[in-house]
């Protein structure tokens, strides 16, 4: 965190300065049903112990996946056109899912990415910081596709990318810190509003 801040302090040449926790209003995302018991309760010490308020927020995979692979089908056009274009199997399929998203559904993707937007510009009128959980669970091993969620049974990517992809997606300051399991770890995400990125290192 201490380099992240050094970083920050000499991209933008000011001082991020510390910022006392008591009074700041600090909200968690409630999504026990997205990760494994054991992230959660590690998870909710973090958030008690920040006197962190729940709240709810949709689910935006659908809208995400839909922007970014037709944006990345458009990008990647030409080596698409080649026979073998060099991708592994994985992301190659992902690009052929890009190329089939019409653009109809691309723009209406980006009519719900600026209602998700409002959604999180309400939340920041109730919350300083707002705390997530970063992964599921703590890193699955070689050839594991699916995981056991509190919620149920969940493809190993889609479960990785549901917790990240609203501040990825919208575009706001993120910081996630290691949040230790046992000998692994899983992580907190601490999200600020657009342009606030010295609180979310202050709060870090």
């Amino acid at each position: 965190v201490a380099t992240l801040i050094r970083v920050d302090e000499a991209l933008w040449n000011r001082s991020v300065q510390k910022v006392a926790l008591e009074p700041l209003k600090i909200g968690f995302w409630n999504v026990p049903q997205w990760t494994t018991l054991k992230v959660w309760e590690s998870f909710s010490r973090v958030t008690d112990l920040m006197g962190a308020v729940p709240f709810n927020f949709p689910d935006v995979l659908e809208t995400y996946s839909s922007i970014v692979q037709f944006e990345a089908a458009r990008v990647h056009r030409a080596a698409l056109e080649q026979e073998n274009p060099g991708f592994s199997a994985p992301t190659l399929e992902l690009l052929r899912r890009g190329q089939s998203i019409p653009e109809t559904l691309y723009l209406e993707a980006m009519r719900e990415r600026e209602n998700f937007r409002v959604q999180l510009e309400t939340l920041f009128t109730e919350f300083d910081v707002i705390l997530a959980p970063s992964v599921p669970a703590v890193t699955p091993k070689i050839g594991v596709e699916t995981l056991e969620l509190s919620g149920g049974s969940t493809a190993l990517r889609p479960a990785f990318l549901r917790l990240t992809a609203p501040f990825s997606l919208l575009g706001v300051p993120t910081m996630s810190l290691p949040l230790k399991i046992g000998m692994l770890s899983a992580g907190i995400q601490i999200v600020g509003r657009w342009g606030e990125d010295a609180k979310v290192l202050s709060v870090a």
